[in-house]
């Protein structure tokens, strides 16, 4: 299985790269791909890999990269325990490409956002009994914050970050 992932994504960014699909231009030794201000074609598969990992840019899918877009991109550098500058740059590229295949070949089994059940309370217990608490109160509902505290646990315990609490999180 490990093998498959690691052919898949190299595959990935051979193609991506290979074919055009990513750009880049060097600054101070910086590679940078997108960032505030920039309008480009990369920007609608960015959003789109964004919210495939649970980090939606609202609004409508445009090649504009604002500050909805920034914001989210900096959200996902911090859960990877990247530099978190808002900048998509190469290294936030391939870790959004890992989440990517990592959500898409994830069981259909576990607790996701949107879930509304009680075995998301006792989730929410758990995660706050080992330090990552979901602010507010205690509900049923698997919402942004619990789906990010998920996210922060699977990054620290070496797991696929994908912000499903599936049988390995759980």
């Amino acid at each position: 299985m490990k093998f498959n992932k690691l052919v898949v994504l190299t595959i990935t960014i051979l193609l991506a790269f290979g074919w055009g699909l990513i750009s880049f231009q060097d600054t101070n030794a910086e590679t940078i791909v997108l960032q505030n201000g920039d309008r480009h074609a990369d920007v609608i598969t960015l959003k789109i890999d964004l919210d495939k990992v649970g980090f939606t840019v609202p609004g409508n899918t445009t090649n504009y990269f604002g500050s909805q877009t920034e914001a989210q991109v900096m959200a996902f550098q911090q859960i990877q325990g990247l530099p978190v500058t808002g900048v998509a740059d190469a290294q936030t590229l391939l870790a959004l490409q890992h989440a990517v295949i990592a959500a898409s070949e994830s069981t259909p089994t576990g607790l996701r956002f949107g879930d509304r059940n009680e075995a998301v309370i006792q989730l929410k217990i758990d995660l706050d009994q080992v330090g990552f608490t979901v602010p507010g109160n205690t509900t049923n509902y698997f919402g942004s914050q619990t789906e990010a505290q998920v996210m922060a646990f699977q990054q620290s315990q070496g797991l696929p970050v994908t912000g499903v609490a599936d049988e390995q999180t759980l």
